[in-house]
């Protein structure tokens, strides 16, 4: 697993072991607030298993969502080098473990193992640039464009249905909202509309591709 973190990219397997020992191991609940915004904790995250939303709240009350966070990703970065308050609250979507390395044991492995400075500054400009598109997206695509383009992303096979893509991470159609900029309401009404077209069928909480080229159709439209 760990040879898929960009973060122990160009390190040694014998290297990645020792950066192991050094990291704290997490289990985290369904929805629960793993780093929230505002707060003073500098740890940084590394998702081993699990899904996470990134979001942040405005003072006005209104939350966006800059995305999801999966095995192999990693979070905190920022607060831990700058040692300011945190920008964004990552709360589970499902359970996830995580490895845990607190601003200690991070400069004691960059000392150790100073290409892993590079790696982590190859993460952080790939943030500013997803940070990037999430902006334009919310410019210049409409909300079904940014809907469809969420569900392929975020689909995949269900075998049990004869491959049909299904949404594989469980969101609430308010939490699915935020991370497409988006109302529940519009959401919903959306994903009424293109279940009553057959491009979709939601069905036990899960959202299945029936028509996955007029999803893609529907999101290369607006671009």
């Amino acid at each position: 697993m760990l040879s898929r973190i960009s973060f122990f990219s160009e390190v040694s397997p014998a290297e990645r072991e020792t950066i192991r020992s050094h990291c704290a191991t997490r289990k985290i609940r369904r929805r629960e607030v793993v780093v929230r915004q505002g707060s003073l904790d500098r740890d940084m995250f590394i998702v081993v298993s699990g899904r996470l939303r990134i979001s942040a709240v405005s003072e006005d009350g209104k939350e966006v969502g800059f995305g999801v966070l999966e095995a192999g990703d990693t979070f905190g970065e920022m607060a831990m080098l700058d040692g300011e308050e945190r920008s964004a609250t990552v709360t589970a979507i499902e359970p996830c473990e995580l490895l845990v390395l607190n601003p200690q044991e991070f400069e004691r492995l960059i000392f150790a193992h100073p290409g892993l400075a590079l790696n982590l500054l190859v993460i952080l400009t790939q943030r500013l640039r997803h940070t990037t598109r999430l902006y334009q997206n919310s410019v210049f695509m409409d909300v079904p464009a940014r809907l469809a383009q969420f569900l392929i992303q975020f689909s995949s096979p269900d075998w049990q249905r004869g491959g049909v893509p299904v949404l594989g991470v469980s969101l609430s159609q308010y939490e699915l909202g935020t991370l497409v900029n988006a109302s529940r309401e519009s959401v919903n009404k959306q994903l009424r509309e293109w279940e009553q077209s057959g491009i979709i069928e939601q069905q036990g909480g899960q959202i299945h591709l029936l028509d996955v080229e007029s999803l893609r159709s529907e999101a290369e439209q607006a671009q």
